[in-house]
């Protein structure tokens, strides 16, 4: 997999990870499952009073079995109370059918509390017998990484390259910018250059970066197309919609990678299918990161 394609990949499951919560992180856990190991991850609950539990898969050639738990907030009482109760339930099973339980857990910085490392690590002392695994976002990053192209684009979408990137055109840049200016904008948005340091002020993680870097690339060709265009207020209302998108976004999320992905979408539209208009979505939003009021200015010394 090339580097570009990789920071596209991981950037995008970041932000489904981030947003997937309760149910939809069970569902994101087993598609993936699936998709890594077709025919032989059972996403099925087959194990009588365990359905109660959600318990979420099994993997018989690694003789595992995964319990998935994916809170809004991960509050001491409640969590020790639900692994306990699927532990527990999952016990009289050991041995005939799996020797590794697994905790799944969604916690953004791949942390666990102390208080829960200290339960799973007394319950390893209690159960000598039994391996107890933790597998967070790492571990399902790494998954994710190790599937093949084609069931990545299944999970993720498709990915633009390195050739979509040198051979983009004015006509790629057309529809996208068609779209961002249909948006409806306050009159009153400035337009000011952008500091150097801004990457750094805002806290954009290393693949947000190299996507951001990589549109850079071609912002010359945005501005190009702006400038060539009759309707000169065209550049004014793409720059508009994007702030507007930008501070809506900032209302739902702190996480400045996440607000990334999420504009990066929003300049694709209806286009997210398509490779080309991809990399023509990662050349405006470059464009409009130098060129407006996006993201936070640092302060002026």
């Amino acid at each position: 997999m090339e580097p570009f394609a990789r920071h596209y990949f991981q950037l995008a499951f970041r932000v489904k990870f981030y947003d997937a919560r309760g149910d939809e992180f069970q569902k994101l856990f087993g598609r993936i499952m699936n998709l890594r190991f077709p025919g032989d991850f059972v996403q099925t609950r087959p194990w009588g009073r365990l359905g109660d539990n959600k318990c979420d898969g099994y993997l018989p050639s690694a003789r595992k079995f995964y319990q998935c738990y994916g809170p809004d907030e991960m509050t001491q009482s409640r969590t020790l109370e639900k692994l306990n109760d699927d532990f527990e339930g999952a016990l009289p099973f050991a041995g005939r059918f799996f020797d590794t339980w697994v905790f799944v857990h969604n916690s953004r910085d791949g942390r666990l509390p102390a208080w829960l490392v200290l339960d799973l690590q007394a319950r390893r002392v209690a159960h000598p017998e039994l391996r107890i695994e933790t597998f967070g976002y790492e571990e399902m990053l790494r998954e994710v990484l190790a599937l093949d192209q084609g069931a990545l684009v299944d999970l993720l979408g498709p990915f633009p390259s390195q050739t979509d990137f040198l051979s983009l055109r004015f006509e790629d840049l057309r529809p996208i910018l068609t779209h961002i200016a249909t948006v409806a904008v306050p009159a009153d948005i400035a337009v000011r250059p952008v500091p150097t340091a801004k990457l750094e002020y805002n806290r954009l993680g290393d693949d947000a970066r190299q996507l951001l870097l990589a549109g850079m690339r071609k912002a010359a060709l945005v501005r190009s197309y702006l400038d060539r265009q009759p309707d000169k207020d065209l550049a004014a209302r793409v720059s508009g919609a994007f702030h507007r998108m930008y501070e809506d976004y900032k209302q739902t999320s702190s996480d400045p990678d996440t607000i990334f992905h999420r504009l990066q979408v929003a300049v694709q539209g209806p286009f997210t299918q398509q490779s080309k208009q991809i990399v023509a979505a990662l050349a405006v939003l470059a464009y409009l990161f130098e060129e407006c009021d996006i993201f936070e200015r640092p302060p002026e010394t």
